[in-house]
């Protein structure tokens, strides 16, 4: 029968661990209360679950009402960036808001063309008729 070789023991990379239980004993907490053992941050919980809430009133009023969804889905957008790089917040927001004046700049320059474009040719344009 053969025996089996014996696993040697890896160092643990506690950097992957949330910041709160970096420093604690993982084998006490093994023996107290059994493994595997799961252990979740209330906070990182806390922020999923915002971003669920987000990401569901982006899908549910997108098709009806985009005004309102953009409340949902500008935090969600910002979420996503920071996941992807985390970098400071503050700049990631006043990009944010350039992005948005620029947005509205072009969205309202469209309208003042388009409907200069509609009085020049006595009608709305765009509509074949």
């Amino acid at each position: 029968m053969a025996t089996s070789a014996e696993v040697p023991e890896t160092p643990f990379d506690r950097s992957l661990l949330p910041a709160a239980l970096r420093d604690a004993d993982l084998e006490v907490l093994a023996r107290e209360f059994g493994t595997p053992l799961f252990v979740y941050d209330e906070e990182h919980l806390r922020q999923r679950c915002r971003d669920y809430v987000a990401q569901f009133g982006a899908e549910i009023l997108v098709g009806r009402h985009y005004g309102a969804a953009l409340l949902c889905i500008t935090p969600l957008a910002l979420v996503v960036a920071w996941i992807a790089a985390p970098v400071d917040l503050g700049g990631l927001v006043a990009d944010r808001v350039i992005e948005t004046v620029i947005g509205c700049a072009v969205g309202v320059a469209v309208v003042l063309v388009g409907s200069g474009v509609a009085r020049r040719f006595g009608g709305r344009a765009g509509v074949a008729g």
